[in-house]
């Protein structure tokens, strides 16, 4: 197929913030719409480098590739046929500096974004919320919100999560350890003790008015640039 590409696109969140540009009123493709960083790449160029180099571009800012998030199959304005690369990436800085492509750039909360950004991305934030801590702590906030007394004290809730952790513990050492189950005992599942120490992390988080999505991110931040070179990693 001579008429063909692959492009790229970066779905760049930071503090539950997806970054959105809006495109030159002179481009041939869907003039003045509000789209996320990326494009077309090179003939056989990597779609890792090649989104790097993209958003770089586009942007000025430097980006990690954390995975894929969806791939489309479709054709341009012009006619072109385009297979779409798009990909959860994490902003390594901030500062933007906008190519010609551009015109304009926001930082935009991501439960809200679908009332600016193009309907054709809005299928990846509803991706990306499906899989964001935000949606956890709604949906934990709702169930307790039915009680008197919605939330424990901190103090109470780490005691609460403290018991989880041995509880994990104890299954682990059980399965793994020299110390194995008494036959009378109620064999539990690892997964079972983990969403336990999930929802009581959560109702930590909800307590204190914490945003773990934005917590999350900066442990991330931490893993990417800090401790970047801290472990051997694996050969090519």
């Amino acid at each position: 197929m001579e008429n063909f590409r692959i492009a790229a696109k970066s779905f760049i969140v930071k503090d539950n913030k997806l970054l959105l540009l809006k495109r030159a009123s002179n481009d041939i493709q869907k003039p003045n719409i509000w789209e996320i960083p990326g494009g077309r790449l090179e003939l056989g160029e990597d779609p890792i480098k090649g989104i790097k180099r993209e958003t770089k571009e586009e942007t000025g800012i430097d980006i990690e590739v954390l995975h894929p998030l969806n791939v489309r199959h479709f054709n341009r304005d012009d006619g072109q046929t385009i297979t779409m690369l798009i990909f959860l990436c994490n902003a390594l800085n901030d500062h933007i500096k906008l190519s010609k492509e551009h015109t304009a750039f926001e930082w935009v909360p991501l439960e809200n974004c679908k009332e600016k950004l193009t309907d054709f991305f809005h299928k990846e934030v509803d991706i990306a919320n499906k899989t964001s801590l935000k949606k956890v702590q709604q949906e934990v906030d709702e169930w307790v919100q039915q009680y008197k007394i919605p939330y424990w004290q901190p103090l109470e809730i780490l005691a609460r999560l403290t018991e989880e952790t041995g509880e994990l513990a104890r299954e682990i050492n059980h399965r793994f350890g020299a110390k194995k189950k008494k036959s009378t005992e109620e064999v539990k599942e690892i997964e079972d003790e983990l969403g336990d120490i999930i929802f009581t992390i959560t109702c930590l988080a909800n307590s204190l008015n914490l945003d773990l999505n934005k917590a999350f991110s900066k442990t991330m931040d931490k893993c990417y640039g800090r401790d970047k070179n801290r472990y051997e990693k694996k050969t090519p």
